[in-house]
């Protein structure tokens, strides 16, 4: 993707604090290239990623678009107002230090599916919410940046055994590990084991659990 991202940055929050360029990419997600191509000057964050130049969209602006356009649809119950909200705070947030857009971004280009991108946009609600801080929204990005989705009900099923065996050759485990949404339990009464981490139960409520 084009390192521009002062303009991705502007271009991508307009896009989500306006209920209509966030319907028009919802509805991009499911049209052919030509197409999405035909309305971007329409939609700022479809300007954009159609600018430099650039005749027609790549197969991975593509993919994009219809990661950007799930993220989108589970924002949807929120009103222009509240998406205004949630960015003017997350912008403000030391941790996010004006670049919150720009984050965004970052993660929805990183994520392998659309089912990850839903699930960015439901750490976001939380945060939108209240229900959780900008630093554990990090945390849950990174997260759902690393964990495999094929993985993740072995996962839950694993760690809400609350100990498992660390001899075990299992993926899950590893992949639980891996992700962040385990920690090796230190040998002690009972043995060694794993454990789920407190960014495990930020995900399975905030993100897993969450309608």
């Amino acid at each position: 993707m084009e390192d521009n991202s002062e303009g991705l940055g502007i271009s991508l929050r307009r896009t989500v604090e306006n209920s209509e360029f966030s319907d028009a990419i919802i509805e991009a997600g499911d049209l052919s290239l030509e197409h999405i191509s035909a309305i971007a000057d329409h939609v700022p964050i479809l300007k954009w990623v159609t600018a430099a130049g650039k005749t027609t969209l790549a197969i991975r602006d593509a993919i994009f678009i219809k990661k950007l356009a799930a993220f989108l649809a589970d924002l949807r119950f929120m009103s222009d107002a509240e998406r205004v909200r949630m960015m003017d705070r997350l912008n403000d947030e030391p941790a996010y230090s004006n670049r919150a857009a720009e984050a965004l971004m970052t993660v929805l280009d990183r994520v392998d599916s659309t089912l990850k991108a839903k699930w960015v946009a439901k750490a976001l609600r939380a945060y939108a919410g209240e229900e959780i801080t900008a630093r554990q929204l990090m945390r849950l990005n990174a997260v759902i940046e690393r964990v495999l989705v094929c993985d993740v009900d072995g996962i839950v099923a694993l760690l809400e055994k609350q100990s498992v065996p660390k001899q075990a050759d299992d993926d899950q485990a590893q992949s639980a590990l891996v992700s962040g949404l385990a920690a090796i339990r230190q040998a002690g009464f009972g043995g060694g084991g794993i454990a789920p981490t407190p960014v495990y139960r930020l995900f399975k409520e905030y993100v897993l659990d969450r309608c």
